[in-house]
């Protein structure tokens, strides 16, 4: 879910405050029995979540201890500084998808009564759709979201 949401708000939490990157790497990107290296020299990840971009195998956000595929890919690794709030939004979120699935199955959607009936129009611009998970979350991720 956290590859999902650094995608949806276009942030990966890679830069400090002054803008400067955690740590940005790039090359031959070789994981092996759960260690990565990167051109041949081992890395050792400070932070506790990372990013592997170009990957074949193991494509998106990941977290130290991770289990991974092993592969050799030309590609990049980022490591990542995600904040406590983000990550338990994602514990939501994967939540709410494993309650509520589809979004036909969403909470509140639509009511029906002795013959009385509605559908709510939920998330932004839809008109009677049912709600998905980005549309229950949608102010929360706001918050975090970078204008590009």
């Amino acid at each position: 879910m956290l590859t999902e949401i650094c995608q949806r708000i276009k942030n990966w939490f890679d830069l400090k405050a002054d803008h400067t990157p955690y740590g940005h790497y790039s090359g031959t990107i070789t994981i092996s029995d759960s260690s990565i290296s990167v051109n041949g020299e081992p890395l050792d990840i400070p932070t506790e979540h990372f990013r592997l971009i170009d990957s074949f195998k193991n494509n998106g956000v990941h977290k130290v201890g991770d289990e991974l595929t092993d592969e050799t890919f030309t590609g990049a690794l980022w490591l990542m500084v995600i904040p406590a709030e983000v990550i338990a939004l994602a514990a939501d979120m994967s939540q709410w998808v494993t309650d509520y699935g589809n979004a036909s199955k969403a909470p509140f959607s639509s009511e029906s009564h002795k013959g009385y009936s509605y559908t709510k129009a939920v998330g932004s611009g839809n008109s009677g759709a049912n709600m998905s998970v980005w549309d229950a979350f949608e102010s929360e991720l706001s918050a975090w979201r970078k204008i590009i």
